[in-house]
Parts: C-alpha cells; structure tokens; sequence
C-alpha cells in the first residue's frame, strides 16, 4: 500500500536537515539548506504526534516518512519535506529545467501538455472530474465539459467524495489536488481511473516527482519556491498572495 510514497521518500539524500518549519492557517512551509516546499494545511491530529517538537534538525527523509502518517498535520509536514526535495529549482535544474524569478527558461522538455491549456478543444463534451475546487477550472470549464465536482465537505451541487468509485470510471479526464497525497486517497484515485482518461494532479501540495508517473499520474502541475523569504512570510502572517513567491510548473509523463 505504502510503495507510491516509499519511492519518493527514498529518493531524498540522507544527509539533508530541516532548518526551518511554519505552520500558518493555509500552508506550511519547509527549509533545509536551499531546498524549500510547501504544502496544504491538513486538519486531523487524531493520531500521536511522532515529532511533538516539530521537524527542526530532524533529517529532510526521516521527515518525509511522516508523509504516511494518519495524524493529517503530520503528514502535511511530511508532505512539505517531500516537496522541498521534488519541487526545488536546484533538483529540477538537474533534470533541465531552469527556472528564475521569471519563470521556466528551458522549454524543450516541458510541453504543456496540461489539457487546460486547449480546454475548447480537447475537454468540449467530455466528462472530466474535479477531486476538490478549482475555482480557475471550473470558470474555464463552464459550458465546455460535462463537469463532476468531488469533494469532502460538498457544497451545492458537488458530490461526495464516496461518490468517486462511481464516477471516476467514467471520466475522460480527472483532475485531483495534491491533498490527496496528505488524506491517502490517491492511490484508490488512480486505481479507479478508467485507461484512456487524463490524470492531473495540481496545485502546491503535489510532487514534481515522476514517481507518480508509474502509478498513474499522466501531468503534474505544482509549485516551485523562487523567493523563499516571502513565502515564508506569507504563510507565517496567513495573508494570501503565496504564489507570487514562486513559479507554477507543469510537466509530463
């Protein structure tokens, strides 16, 4: 059950500490050395605490592990840590992607294949299913696709999110939040997608790691940290305006 984040896990060095953590209302953020990541606030303390203390000079993996905790505050920082190794410029760069305060210079293996950059052309009557809101999507979807929203805490005219084992075989396209990484449900997620849909993780919690290629993912769309002091800032005063300490990053299978 556990191999999709044990892959991730073990591909971070041994020998990186955490500096630094910050808990605001919304996200987290994560330091060590020059690697950086963040992650969605998850409500959930049920469980035992594993680092009451916090992460701070625990090592960078040994955090990361608590990526599979059931205590959900936990598992958003384990999260955090897994992001600050996957989403940071200095590994990316190390794959050929470059990116400054501008954002992605070195195009020629990042395609935007994220279908919602044609949305009128490759989603126009197709059913695609949202895992969580998506306010920007479900504007640009608006008219165009036969749209299924899922969510935990359903608002009017969203589903359950129980309502995934029916729905989700039946999609052309399915895009899920990252959180789904903290709450554990995206591995049944990608279990339940049919083989010809389109599977899109977004947002800042999800991992630029190609990791989740192998178990289904076919784009990730996330967050990378170019000014980490800001966003620190941000998420320490929970004031909104995160993303402007960063670029968003799409990339392929």
């Amino acid at each position: 059950m556990w191999k999709m984040y044990d892959e991730m896990i073990a591909g971070i060095p041994e020998d990186l500490t955490v500096d630094e953590y910050v808990s605001g209302g919304h996200f987290c953020f994560l330091r060590s050395g020059d690697y950086c990541g963040v992650a969605h606030d998850t409500n959930g303390a049920s469980r035992p605490f594993r680092f009451p203390d916090g992460p701070v000079g625990q090592p960078l993996k040994t955090i990361a592990e608590c990526a599979k905790s059931w205590n959900m505050e936990e598992a958003t920082m384990g999260m955090a840590a897994i992001n600050a190794w996957y989403n940071s410029r200095k590994r990316l760069a190390t794959q050929g992607i470059e990116i400054d305060d501008k954002g992605v210079l070195s195009i020629e293996q990042r395609k935007a294949k994220n279908p919602l950059n044609d949305s009128n052309q490759q989603l126009k009557g197709k059913k695609v299913a949202l895992i969580g809101h998506f306010r920007n999507v479900e504007r640009k979807l608006d008219g165009i696709a036969d749209l299924y929203i899922l969510e935990r805490k359903p608002q009017d005219g969203d589903y359950p999110d129980s309502a995934c084992e029916y729905i989700l075989p039946e999609m052309d396209y399915i895009f899920a939040t990252g959180m789904t990484l903290i709450n554990k449900t995206a591995k049944r997620l990608l279990e339940l997608k049919p083989e010809r849909a389109h599977f899109t993780m977004m947002g800042p919690t999800s991992t630029l790691s190609s990791v989740l290629y192998d178990y289904g993912v076919d784009s990730i769309a996330s967050f990378v940290i170019t000014d980490p002091e800001y966003v620190k800032d941000v998420i320490m005063r929970d004031c909104g305006g995160m993303f402007a300490g960063g670029v968003m990053v799409d990339l392929a299978r």
